[in-house]
């Protein structure tokens, strides 16, 4: 199996992320990068959910709108070590894809890309337009 950016995964076994951390089986992360296309990846994993205090130390919390997910670290692994639970898709949604896109596009790529998508704003206002007029 593929993956692509921003996937959730969940870990199929324990990884170690460096001396004394490890993640465990069944834990979430979220691909950051793609090594070889598709022999390896670079996956940010999480553990359990944290809020910070006053004094900005992390300590463990319910999942709410102040609690996140703490980052044990970033591990290299293999399709095999892992399976999907998110789609980028899903998981960050479309306008923060194309914002990715964007800033890894090459300046003579951005212009065609603000082109085409001024013409589908234009196509867009018009069909507006078109229907909002009483006939």
């Amino acid at each position: 199996m593929t993956f692509n950016r921003f996937d959730t995964v969940q870990l199929l076994e324990d990884v170690p992320l460096d001396v004394d951390v490890v993640a465990t089986a069944g834990s979430l992360g979220a691909v950051v990068e793609i090594l070889n296309p598709g022999e390896a990846y670079l996956v940010e994993c999480f553990g359990g959910w944290v809020s910070d205090d006053a004094e900005g130390n992390l300590a463990p919390a319910q999942q709410d709108d102040a609690a996140f997910r703490e980052t044990l670290g970033v591990g290299t692994l293999h399709p095999s070590q892992m399976r999907l639970v998110t789609p980028a898709e899903e998981a960050i949604g479309l306008r923060a894809q194309l914002l990715m896109l964007v800033e890894e596009m090459p300046e003579d790529l951005l212009a065609q890309v603000k082109d085409f998508a001024e013409f589908i704003q234009h196509k867009s206002h018009e069909a507006t337009q078109t229907t909002s007029t009483p006939d």
